[in-house]
């Protein structure tokens, strides 16, 4: 098992490696200097997509969506419509972006698997790109792979809806609702719960300092009083028929005590930002991606009641991507920003091998190629 977790972790330093000889050490990227391209970016993780691609029983949904893709590959769109949308028959309850994928791909599996990892690439890359240096990219990537990667080959829709979502981030800073609005759609085009994401954009920045103020003493008191409303709140999401699909497939548990492994993943993260990054705070970006990094906690308290909500928390847990560079930018003293780099590479590496070895809870371990079918 300590092996096959190390093998996956090669292919990440491989591709991180050929990241940092394209991408030139510091180079700062920006609209003038933009040959910090997709295909290139591709090209360096090209490796990790064929993993992704190629692999046999990798993720505990793998044979559900073999035998998924099995169905929607070869059921017309006519079909599909009634079956969606007017006889809500559950076996034809994937959302349409779905549906197409699997319809374009009909002809192989594993294709449209590679053609995913790269869907996914490109969201995270767009999301990214959001960064000022070549550096934070490479950072940002070893983020993506260390706490998310494993994910994608699991809940592959709700993969594709995260890092879409994630893309749409950069929309939120710039104040731009339309946008973001359009990013929120496509990604419910892969999975319906992106919806709950709208209300990201009431983190956004507000320029009147009062307003900005009020809404930030109501977020935190929304979140340290959320673990005594959610149960109600749960009760009336199972009854709303968009989300009763979800509520009926997933475990709906009755949970009403405090789960201390919840702070597990939250504090290791913030503790050094709270430490170190007052110069952050002054930084509107960063505020904005730090109010939806908050958001995490009560996904994760909702959790204890719903296992569907667990994977929801991966919408707010995406700002990690973003947020961990920017901070660690920021940090002017070069002995101190050593020790935080290695400190949260340190971090994200345990986090892997917890959830490869340990919890084991995505069937990532151990590594088999489609090779092992036949």
């Amino acid at each position: 098992m300590i092996l096959d977790c190390f093998f996956y972790i090669f292919f990440f330093i491989f591709a991180l490696s050929l990241l940092s000889f394209f991408y030139p050490h510091n180079y700062t990227v920006n609209k003038n200097t933009a040959n910090i391209t997709f295909p290139i970016y591709i090209f360096a993780l090209l490796s990790i997509c064929l993993m992704a691609g190629i692999r046999y029983g990798i993720g505990t949904d793998y044979f559900s969506y073999k035998t998924i893709h099995s169905l929607l590959g070869k059921t017309s769109f006519h079909d599909y419509f009634i079956h969606h949308f007017i006889e809500n028959d559950f076996d034809y309850s994937f959302e349409i972006g779905y549906y197409f994928l699997n319809r374009i791909f009909f002809f192989d599996y594993h294709v449209m698997l590679i053609f995913i990892e790269i869907l996914i690439l490109f969201f995270v890359y767009k999301g990214i790109k959001i960064l000022n240096t070549s550096q934070e990219y490479i950072l940002a990537t070893f983020i993506y792979l260390t706490s998310q990667f494993l994910y994608s080959m699991n809940g592959i829709r709700f993969a594709i809806a995260i890092s879409i979502i994630f893309a749409g981030f950069k929309h939120i800073i710039n104040k731009k609702p339309f946008y973001f609005s359009i990013y929120i759609l496509l990604a419910c085009c892969f999975h319906k719960t992106a919806l709950v994401c709208l209300c990201f954009y009431f983190l956004k920045p507000i320029k009147n300092r009062k307003i900005s103020k009020l809404r930030d003493i109501f977020l935190f008191i929304f979140i340290i009083s959320f673990f005594f409303f959610m149960g109600p709140m749960m009760e009336i999401l199972k009854n709303i028929p968009f989300f009763n699909k979800y509520f009926i497939a997933y475990v709906f548990r009755n949970q009403n005590t405090f789960s201390i492994m919840i702070l597990f993943h939250i504090i290791p993260v913030i503790l050094p930002i709270l430490l170190l990054g007052k110069n952050c705070f002054k930084n509107e970006e960063f505020n904005v991606l730090f109010r939806i990094y908050l958001l995490e906690l009560p996904f994760r308290i909702a959790g204890l009641i719903n296992t569907l909500i667990t994977r929801m928390v991966r919408y707010p847990q995406m700002v990690e991507i973003l947020l961990i560079p920017i901070f660690l930018t920021n940090i002017k003293n070069k002995r101190i920003k050593s020790i935080t780099i290695v400190y949260y590479v340190g971090w994200y590496i345990f986090e892997f091998i917890y959830y490869a070895i340990i919890n084991d809870a995505l069937g990532s371990l151990p590594y088999a190629t489609f090779i092992h079918e036949f």
